[in-house]
């Protein structure tokens, strides 16, 4: 009972706050402009966002079924999943959505807890270091351009947190694999219930596994690099639907889209919050209204929800149906 109600109040105090949030930021805007500036929108960019962001979605869980090891379970059933925990994640603070995924990928198809875990992270690492790569390689290629915008100390100080972000990631990845090498997995786990010695020691196994296949790293690389890729699109489309026009879209979307998942560790992104104050702090920057800014936010908001909850929703559906 008490773990409800404290769950409960969580609920309200994140729907509170977001609220709150975005009543501030609308606070000192004007309505009328923000109104007419979605009623004119260019419709057709948003819907193309839409489809693109729909195709992110399937290569995202596509690719979490290639993060696991051969023989792989059901590409369907785990693809399903993908969506599912997709849409958790839009509505959940923090990972909650990967730690669905683990549970899920565990009781419908029928691997250990370490690979669940496995896959959902080594999906989870590909994508934010294709991701990592794509925003230090836009700020680069534009360096002159964010210079004279925020300070070229800025610029380097958001290259350098990036890059060691990224290279932290890796490091840790190869790190464990390292570890790995120690330890042999079993070929039948024990029957005695769940073993931490057993989870930490296979999955660390799975890490080594998979970072000495060059033909798994090479695979799973180049198709997190192609979504990541397409995401980053479909929201720097949102720019054109609304008639902006920015020397940098790409950084702009990918920096609106890293701030925006920063906020979502606190505020689900359902809520609208941290996408509104991400975009509003990123694109004044470049000296976008705080019309436009608010604008590009609501269709931010529709490129990121709608297609989640479109394939998330079916998918709960037709997981009862699988084995």
């Amino acid at each position: 009972m008490p773990s409800i109600l404290l769950k409960q109040w969580v609920l309200l105090t994140q729907v509170a706050l977001s609220v709150l949030i975005i009543l501030f930021l609308l606070w000192g805007s004007e309505h009328r402009a923000l109104w007419d500036l979605l009623r004119n929108s260019v419709w057709n960019y948003v819907l193309l966002a839409l489809v693109v962001k729909s195709i992110t979605l399937g290569i995202r869980e596509f690719r979490l079924w290639l993060a696991l090891h051969a023989p792989r379970p059901s590409l369907l059933t785990t693809m399903l999943i993908g969506f599912v925990s997709g849409a958790l994640h839009t509505l959940l603070p923090g990972r909650a959505g990967d730690l669905a995924a683990i549970g899920m990928l565990t009781k419908k198809c029928k691997i250990t807890l370490s690979e669940a875990t496995y896959a959902v992270g080594m999906a989870a690492f590909f994508e934010a270091a294709m991701f990592g790569i794509l925003v230090c390689g836009s700020l680069g290629l534009n360096y002159t351009y964010w210079s004279s915008l925020i300070g070229e100390q800025r610029v380097l100080d958001t290259l350098s947190g990036v890059s060691l972000l990224t290279l932290g990631g890796i490091f840790i990845i190869i790190l464990a694999a390292i570890i790995g090498r120690r330890f042999t997995t079993p070929e039948q786990p024990s029957n005695n219930g769940f073993s931490l010695k057993e989870f930490v020691a296979d999955t660390f196994s799975q890490t080594t596994k998979g970072v000495t296949s060059l033909s798994y790293l090479s695979i799973n690389i180049a198709v997190a690099a192609l979504e990541v890729w397409l995401m980053v699109y479909a929201f720097s489309l949102g720019f054109p639907a609304l008639g902006i026009e920015l020397t940098d879209p790409w950084g702009c979307g990918a920096l609106i889209l890293g701030f925006s998942a920063f906020a979502a560790i606190a505020l689900p992104p359902t809520y609208g919050a941290g996408p509104a104050a991400a975009s509003l702090f990123v694109l004044s920057l470049v000296g976008v209204s705080e019309e436009q800014a608010l604008a590009y936010a609501a269709i931010w908001w529709m490129i990121s929800q709608l297609p989640a909850t479109a394939l998330g929703i079916p998918s709960l559906w037709l997981l009862r149906f699988t084995k």
